[in-house]
């Protein structure tokens, strides 16, 4: 009855109860900075990729940002087998994410603000139907969230 309830509410807080989380350190703003886009098979960022990382530093520390690198790969692989396939695509998505991240490092991005994520070819941003798509997903996105 009502006694019961207002010692349940008095009772202390269990020591397995979850930490709560402020609003504060969660990020109200997302969004997508950069496309990067890479050759195939290659995670060389291409001429001329300087300024933008440097504006991407420079926008990440004004808003003391996190920032979060997502490779990708274009779902073409020749000859290969469904498991060599994956490895590849894999493989060359978490280059294209480090090689971008270290090029934010260099700029002055501190490295405990940049995640990075392999996302093969997962999530495709273009139809591969014609070479045009592939080109265009064979890319990294970079997002910033404050």
């Amino acid at each position: 009855t009502a006694s019961k309830a207002k010692i349940s509410e008095t009772a202390p807080a269990s020591k397995t109860a979850k930490p709560e989380v402020s609003e504060a350190s969660i990020p109200s703003v997302t969004y997508i900075a950069e496309t990067f886009y890479f050759d195939n098979g290659s995670s060389s960022l291409q001429n001329g990729s300087n300024a933008k990382i440097r504006q991407i530093v420079r926008e990440a520390k004004r808003n003391n940002a996190f920032v979060r690198v997502m490779g990708y790969s274009s779902s073409r692989t020749r000859n290969t087998d469904m498991a060599s396939h994956k490895m590849a695509n894999f493989k060359v998505s978490l280059a294209r994410a480090e090689a971008v991240a270290t090029a934010l490092r260099r700029a002055g991005m501190p490295a405990n603000k940049i995640l990075v994520e392999a996302m093969s070819d997962n999530r495709p941003a273009y139809l591969e139907v014609m070479p045009e798509g592939e080109r265009l997903n064979r890319r990294a996105e970079v997002y910033i969230s404050y």
